[in-house]
């Protein structure tokens, strides 16, 4: 069985997303891997971000999606069912750092503009691995927080001060079941007609 690590590639794929199109506005800044992370903002010291800046892609939470939780099996080949895939949302923070707010509120700007334009990552935007596991399209879904939810978000990261930030959800994420049902199916069916006796 071919093994996908279906959350891993996505974040890589918003990775490199983020990296191609940030770069265009923002050349010195965006220039290389180490612009971008996966940290949680509780590893990240704003007070070191004294050249070019950085951002946080920071994945908060998963959730199974309900929704998809009662399909039924999946035919595979002609005498076996497997289960239908498990369905994850996830929601990430996207978290800029900049020496100026200026620029981490630019930076926001265009990650929103570029998840606007990509409301729908499917194709190219997607690496390979992720459209092999089955996830060929995966919506985006700006995710609001009330004043009261972003204190309590921030309240997890210990001495670290608030910082302007966007959540987005991704989904349907599809992660194939392990599980298969082998079956027997009808492949002859012989009817015996008996004259009925007077």
């Amino acid at each position: 069985m071919v093994e996908y690590n279906v959350i891993r590639d996505l974040s890589n794929s918003l990775k490199e997303l983020l990296m191609d199109r940030l770069h265009k506005y923002f050349p010195d800044e965006f220039n290389d891997d180490t612009a971008i992370t996966f940290d949680s903002p509780a590893d990240i010291d704003s007070n070191s971000i004294t050249g070019t800046a950085k951002l946080s892609i920071f994945l908060y939470n998963i959730v199974e999606n309900s929704h998809f939780r009662n399909n039924g099996p999946i035919p595979d080949g002609a005498n076996k069912l497997i289960r239908s895939p498990l369905t994850l949302d996830l929601f990430y923070l996207f978290i800029p750092y900049a020496p100026k707010r200026e620029t981490e509120m630019m930076i926001l700007e265009k990650i929103m503009l570029i998840f606007y334009d990509h409301a729908v990552l499917k194709g190219e935007v997607l690496n390979n691995q992720l459209l092999k596991s089955g996830n060929e399209e995966i919506r985006v879904n700006s995710h609001s927080f009330s004043f009261e939810e972003v204190n309590k978000l921030w309240e997890r990261f210990l001495n670290k001060p608030f910082k302007l930030s966007v959540s987005y959800q991704f989904t349907p994420i599809k992660i194939a079941s392990e599980r298969e049902e082998m079956i027997n199916r009808v492949a002859e069916r012989v009817i015996n007609i008996h004259p009925m006796e007077d």
